[in-house]
């Protein structure tokens, strides 16, 4: 059984540890409020800092803003140029390819009505009979077909 020194020794030790603890948490307090306030610091010379480095950075780009814009204006002009020259090369690429669609179904008209005067008179010698001369063919079939017609026949 614990004696009355024991049960004094141990009050002691209690109450020193109780004040240790006290003392430990203060410290700790102290501590976090040194550093909020070094925080604080901080972060009000970063805001500066920041600043001075904003203004400075507009400065500069108030400096070659005008050289800017002058490039700016400089590329836009050159890329409508640009456009407009390969706007006209597209025009005239398609102008002439339509051109020589049109002499493709020319000639191939050409080929075709003599293919069929060929055929036409290929039969008649074996039929034994003197070639007819050819029948005008109607208008409608002697125009060649519509370029977009001609890939297909």
């Amino acid at each position: 059984m614990p004696t009355r020194e024991d049960m004094r020794s141990l009050g002691q030790e209690i109450i020193r540890s109780y004040e240790d603890r006290i003392a430990g948490i203060a410290q700790i307090k102290s501590d976090v409020a040194q550093t909020k306030s070094d925080t604080s610091a901080m972060l009000r010379r970063f805001e500066r800092d920041h600043a001075a480095m904003s203004k400075r950075l507009r400065a500069d780009l108030a400096k070659v803003r005008p050289a800017l814009a002058k490039e700016e204006t400089k590329r836009r002009s050159e890329a409508r140029k640009f456009m407009g020259e390969l706007a006209r090369v597209v025009a005239e690429g398609k102008a002439a390819t339509q051109a020589q669609l049109e002499e493709l179904a020319r000639i191939q008209a050409g080929a075709r009505d003599e293919w069929h005067k060929l055929g036409a008179t290929m039969q008649a010698k074996r039929a034994g009979k003197p070639p007819k001369a050819a029948a005008p063919r109607r208008a409608q079939e002697a125009a060649p077909p519509p370029p977009e017609e001609m890939g297909e026949e």
